[in-house]
């Protein structure tokens, strides 16, 4: 279990890593922001490089890299925007008040390009405010009885909200639509918060639920894949997050354990359990990081997360998880479709077994194209080697077959030359 340090008093709070991963935000209920030097989280040091004192306890925080600012939710029902000072030292600058709700504030979210910053709470609507015109505000109505997760997708144009209910609702920007709504069957636990995810494409949503993680597709919002263990005594999961590359997916389950998923094949990678609530879950942009925030107001940071054999989780460029087709959106402008149509595309996911056929109707072509060059003649012959191989694939697939698929895979003038071999 990575080493804790106590930040913020029991209750509610937040967790994020700045752009470059080197500091660490946090907020909790003793009415603190504080910026935190990564590097001495994992060496024990509660010392944070800056704090910043608020009227009331902070429930909610999220952070825009685009303009390096702080949006953080305050009891007295402001959301405040603090931006980041560089220096040797990181301070935090003159706050401003992004936005007032009518009740508490439990959730907020900063767009992709920090131009707008959402919010919601105990009223349920949400409230979306043009940080460049702070009178402009739209209202999205609907996600009730209130709401504990805001999340932008990459291209900003959809907003995920998540209830206290465990519903999820997709909505459309900048028509205030709602798309689609997910109904989580679980226990909310004692932090009442569920953490949905974008994939860093945009292509998928991660939808945390009972002991598995439902991945849904952008546009069709139907479920592409799902990943863990459907067990009906395993406990929910509430949390997830995607590596910054979009090659892992990290959850949380009400027994407070960490999970860290290879999003290419499903399958599970780590595991590492924590004595308390968790309650945020984040990773780093840069290194092989992921940290967390704890109900009882500590932060701990899990190094070297990933086995250093595999692919590490943090890489400047989002990618689709191998198996999943990453769809172009549509445009109008021709060089855009163009450079959509030319972009490679990945086959969809399927299951182990799945996989297996799949690339044996590969080699079925390779089988076809041999015996075409042989039969007319063409120039372009296997060698020898290649010739062996299709001959033991053949023999690896018969050997898959049952019993009465044999009998209808042997003619009835006897086997062919590869069972024969057998």
């Amino acid at each position: 279990m990575p080493e804790l340090i106590y930040a913020h008093g029991a209750g509610k709070g937040s967790f994020s890593f700045t752009k470059d991963g080197t500091y660490a935000l946090t907020c909790g209920s003793d009415k603190r922001l504080c910026l935190y030097n990564v590097k001495k989280i994992t060496s024990g040091d509660d010392e944070p490089a800056a704090t910043m004192d608020f009227p009331g306890p902070l429930s909610a925080m999220a952070y825009s890299a685009a303009i390096d600012q702080v949006f953080v939710c305050c009891d007295d029902r402001f959301v405040t925007g603090v931006p980041i000072v560089d220096g040797e030292t990181p301070s935090f600058g003159e706050s401003s008040v992004a936005l007032r709700l009518a009740a508490t504030p439990g959730a907020v979210a900063a767009s992709p390009s920090g131009a707008h910053c959402a919010a919601s709470g105990d009223e349920g609507d949400i409230s979306i405010v043009n940080l460049n015109d702070k009178s402009s505000i739209s209202k999205l109505r609907g996600q009730k009885p209130s709401c504990t997760h805001l999340e932008y997708d990459p291209e900003g144009e959809f907003l995920a909200s998540a209830s206290s209910t465990g519903s999820v609702r997709i909505w459309q920007l900048p028509s205030n639509k709602e798309l689609h709504k997910v109904e989580l069957k679980g226990n909310l636990g004692d932090n009442e918060r569920w953490q949905v995810g974008w994939h860093p494409s945009g292509d998928y949503l991660a939808v945390p639920g009972a002991s598995t993680v439902k991945v849904l597709e952008r546009g069709s919002w139907k479920t592409a894949y799902c990943i863990g263990e459907a067990n009906e005594h395993a406990p929910e999961i509430a949390l997830v997050a995607w590596s910054p590359n979009g090659l892992y997916l990290a959850s949380v389950d009400l027994d407070s354990k960490i999970t860290v998923w290879d999003a290419t094949t499903q399958s599970l990678v780590r595991t590492v359990p924590v004595e308390d609530g968790i309650q945020a879950l984040a990773w780093s942009p840069a290194g092989n990081r992921l940290g967390f925030f704890t109900t009882d107001g500590e932060i701990g940071i899990c190094d070297n997360i990933v086995p250093g054999h595999m692919n590490p989780p943090a890489s400047a460029v989002a990618k689709t998880p191998k198996g999943v087709a990453a769809k172009p959106a549509a445009t109008t402008e021709p060089k855009q479709q163009e450079a959509a149509k030319a972009a490679p595309s990945v086959a969809a996911p399927q299951s182990s077994s799945k996989r297996v056929f799949a690339e044996e109707d590969d080699d079925d072509d390779d089988d076809e194209e041999e015996e075409g060059n042989a039969k007319g003649g063409g120039s372009d012959h296997k060698p020898a080697h290649r010739r062996r191989r299709v001959v033991r694939r053949r023999r690896v697939r018969f050997e898959r077959l049952g019993k009465d698929q044999r009998e209808v895979h042997e003619p009835k003038h006897g086997p062919c030359a590869g069972c024969a071999q057998r």
